[in-house]
């Protein structure tokens, strides 16, 4: 009997172990493909925004991460835009982020001791139909527009912009562009009215400029600084008061007496050109007020990865949404805000009708509280837009129209 007893327990001993050894095998098993598939588990402690991107990933801020940061997934291929309210391709100047690679030239404007303005701009993309009108420009400035070459301009029917309604003082540089009646092509004017039949043009019109392109090279814009498009980079009419993000990269007009300098001929990528005055001794010279600054034509600012706009203060939705745009994508320094009366003040490039739907006092305390943080990338060029690296957020999908 104590034999057969023992020979049962060995059975059963020898019956437990392999199920013991089985167990391990498995468990290691399954511990290996969860590693090696990089399968997300509840005990995870990766920082998956620390790893290399692809495609159209982008870190993003988010306090309800376990590091701050999350990884956004652009939309997928079927997602499209409409050119005409997002031009130009997806990797123009006025199209891509900010990078990770960005380096930061910090407190890059001097706050503008007389305030703001929306630097009214014109917009005339189809709206179902267009009309022919006669344009009549001129080499100058308001005073002597309609005394030049009558031309035919094709517009948007219905489209009217004057003084009055450009809610940017009283003489207004009101530069843009029209898309002409091809959907494609856009031609850009200065000093814009279109009243009475007509179109009203103080500087000379320029052309060649295609709303599927990069937006800068191949042709003159309407910003005569910097001879940047006068039809990109512009806030347009919904976008601050809308419930979406601004996508794409704005525009600034910053007094360049006092934050500009002369060096490099007045200019950086992308402009072509500076104000033929750069050099002068005195203002309105580049850099001749207060010792200047880093600025020139085609500079790009914005605010650094590293600040929380959250924690600047902003009292107003509009200001919220500018301080993720100039984080996200930045703005470039379009033309010289300088003033003979020694008026020191900066404009933001708004479609003409934005700033009578956004602003305030409160609002221009916003944008103290952001020029404050506004930083030059040094590193922009054409092969770094926006400092190269990874995108902060994910890059516009492609043209659908």
């Amino acid at each position: 009997m104590s034999k057969l007893t023992l020979k049962f327990h060995k059975r059963i001993s020898s019956h437990y172990v392999f199920l013991i050894l089985f167990g391990i095998i498995f468990a290691s098993l399954g511990t290996y493909l969860i590693i090696t598939s990089k399968a997300a588990t509840p005990v995870s402690s990766l920082e998956v925004e620390n790893g290399t991107r692809a495609g159209t990933a982008a870190v993003i801020n988010n306090i309800a991460a376990s590091g701050g940061k999350a990884i956004q997934f652009g939309s997928g291929s079927t997602t499209t835009r409409n050119k005409y309210l997002w031009p130009f391709a997806t990797t123009s100047i006025w199209n891509m982020p900010i990078g990770s690679n960005a380096q930061y030239q910090a407190h890059a404007v001097k706050d503008p001791t007389d305030g703001y303005w929306g630097e009214a701009e014109v917009i005339g993309v189809p709206n179902g139909s267009y009309t022919n009108l006669s344009l009549f420009d001129n080499v100058g400035w308001w005073g002597s527009r309609g005394a030049g070459s009558s031309t035919g301009l094709t517009v948007p029917t219905n489209y009217t912009v004057t003084n009055a309604t450009a809610n940017s003082g009283s003489l207004p540089n009101l530069a843009g562009g029209f898309v002409e009646s091809d959907g494609n092509t856009i031609v850009e004017t200065s000093y814009t009215e279109i009243t009475g039949g007509k179109v009203l043009a103080g500087d000379p019109v320029r052309g060649g400029e295609n709303i599927n392109g990069d937006g800068y090279s191949g042709f003159q814009g309407a910003h005569g600084g910097s001879m940047l498009s006068g039809f990109g980079g512009d806030i347009r009419l919904g976008e601050l008061t809308g419930t979406g993000p601004i996508q794409h990269v704005t525009k600034l007009v910053i007094d360049m007496a006092v934050n500009g300098t002369q060096s490099g001929g007045g200019l950086r990528w992308p402009a072509s050109a500076a104000d033929s005055y750069y050099n002068s001794g005195g203002p309105p010279g580049y850099g001749t007020i207060g010792g200047g600054g880093p600025l020139q034509m085609g500079s790009l600012l914005a605010i650094p990865a590293s600040v929380n706009i959250n924690s600047l203060g902003l009292t107003t939705s509009y200001g919220l949404k500018l301080a993720q745009s100039w984080q996200n994508y930045g703005a470039y320094v379009v033309d010289d805000a300088y003033d003979s009366g020694a008026w020191t003040a900066s404009g933001v490039a708004m479609e003409a009708g934005v700033s009578a739907q956004v602003w305030s006092t409160n609002f221009e305390n916003d944008l103290h509280a952001l020029y404050a943080q506004l930083a030059l990338i040094t590193n922009n060029s054409a092969n770094s837009i926006g400092g190269g690296g990874n995108p902060r957020v994910p890059l516009a999908p492609p043209i659908g129209n």
